[in-house]
């Protein structure tokens, strides 16, 4: 099996010409997979995972009046140039992965008929915090809400609605002894996995994404794009035969997706490497 250190996934959308940390992930990937690739003499798999589920890319398409593939080819075409132009970072010999792959969709539900076999998801109808404006469910009770992502309200009510739960607590016994493992070395990332709800909801209103109609739920409903993005090791795995041994991430990526990564993740032993968040460039050429 060929080994990976890849950049956690990184939002496909157009709006991030400032945001130079969206970048240094890949550079800093990329000098890791070459010293590895020094090292054992071997060819190592360079992959990207673009995460293209995102209700920012939703709302710029729509803007746009333009079609997803015409959208994603433009601003990864984008994205690869800057790369060429600013790190010498070439797009060939890269293997490109969008969440919205065909081949990604099917591993991700086949993972989740697993999960409902083994009692460790569900489907039940739920008390959660709704958006009053949009009725979009948010969270379940016991979550503090600021604003709602879909239209940004601020006012909630509680309605009981048909949804797909994570059981996290028993995700946390099975998973103990990785866990202990965890903060024994890296006793700093405790307070992320505190974070985690109960029941953490895994479905989610949105126009795009994996759709969970096929387990009896809304077809508005799709599968949270944080979970796919959290099994990224698997996909890895599945796809290219590759073993994800390192993640080069930022402290909010790391905060969302790697206590679900931990838990969730059966192939899941990468080492986290974290990237500090840099200045915004106003004036950078960055694209």
């Amino acid at each position: 099996m060929k080994l990976s250190i890849s950049q956690a996934p990184i939002q496909a959308r157009a709006d991030t010409e400032s945001k130079l940390e969206r970048y240094l992930s890949i550079k800093i990937a990329n000098v890791y997979n070459d010293l590895l690739q020094n090292v054992l003499n071997d060819e190592i798999n360079k992959i990207d995972f673009w995460n293209t589920y995102c209700q920012k890319i939703d709302l710029q398409i729509s803007a746009q009046q333009t079609n997803e593939n015409e959208y994603l080819e433009n601003t990864l075409g984008a994205r690869y140039s800057n790369l060429k132009s600013y790190f010498n970072i070439d797009f060939d010999g890269r293997k490109l992965l969008l969440d919205s792959e065909e081949k990604v969709k099917d591993i991700i539900l086949e993972f989740i008929q697993l999960l409902i076999k083994r009692e460790l998801a569900f489907i039940g109808k739920i008390e959660l915090q709704t958006c009053k404006s949009c009725k979009t469910p948010i969270a379940t009770q016991n979550v503090n809400i600021i604003k709602c992502k879909n239209c940004g309200g601020i006012n909630f009510e509680l309605v009981k609605s048909e949804q797909m739960l994570l059981d996290v607590e028993k995700l946390f016994e099975i998973n103990a002894e990785k866990i202990n493992e965890i903060f024994a070395n890296k006793p700093w990332i405790k307070s992320f996995f505190n974070t985690l709800p109960r029941h953490q909801i895994i479905s989610k209103k949105r126009f795009r994404g994996i759709s969970v109609e096929t387990f009896g739920l809304s077809e508005q409903l799709k599968i949270d794009p944080k979970i796919i993005l959290a099994l990224q090791s698997l996909l890895y795995s599945e796809i290219y035969g590759t073993e994800l041994i390192g993640v080069v991430q930022g402290i909010d990526s790391i905060k969302n997706t790697f206590p679900l990564s931990v838990i969730l993740d059966p192939t899941f032993k990468a080492k986290i490497i974290s990237v500090p968040m840099i200045p915004e460039l106003k004036n950078s050429g960055i694209k």
